[in-house]
């Protein structure tokens, strides 16, 4: 990928898109020329605090997660999970590791976007010239010229 000319280390930061067969990240990543690759997954309590409130929340994350450990494993990585402030956490495991970019699905959810946002800026927002580039992809999950707005049609062809 051309964002991901002369980069060497890229940290993958895993949120919602818990997928590896299909991660655009990922397969951007997989193009370019970058031969370390760090897979992180954030725990911020005030961001995944709705997920208390949902039956089997917690459990779901849970099993993604391993799920996740177990398809990186297989292609030979690992991933990193911590717990603490998104920006502060991003932060730091950026500096651990030496990553030369920052991989994340973009945001479209207010409280999530905002934690992007103040991640991104707090990594980038330096005049420093070896700062992390900060890359998002968005991708949409289904093709939209599949949907249907009468529901009836749409109900028809789903069977």
């Amino acid at each position: 990928s051309d964002t991901l000319s002369g980069v060497e280390k890229v940290l993958v930061w895993f949120k919602h898109d818990l997928r590896v067969d299909d991660h655009a990240g990922l397969h951007s990543i997989c193009q370019s020329k970058a031969s370390q690759l760090v897979c992180l997954y954030i725990i911020d309590p005030q961001l995944l605090q709705p997920l208390l409130l949902t039956p089997a929340g917690p459990e779901v994350l849970a099993a993604s997660l391993a799920s996740l450990q177990a398809d990186l494993r297989a292609r030979g990585n690992e991933l990193v999970v911590r717990v603490g402030p998104t920006h502060s956490t991003l932060q730091q495991a950026v500096a651990e590791c030496g990553a030369q970019a920052v991989v994340s699905e973009h945001e479209v959810e207010t409280s999530w976007a905002h934690a992007l946002s103040h991640a991104r800026d707090s990594l980038t927002g330096k005049s420093d010239p070896n700062a992390p580039k900060f890359i998002t992809w968005a991708s949409t999950a289904w093709c939209t010229s599949n949907f249907h707005t009468n529901y009836r049609t749409w109900k028809v062809t789903r069977g």
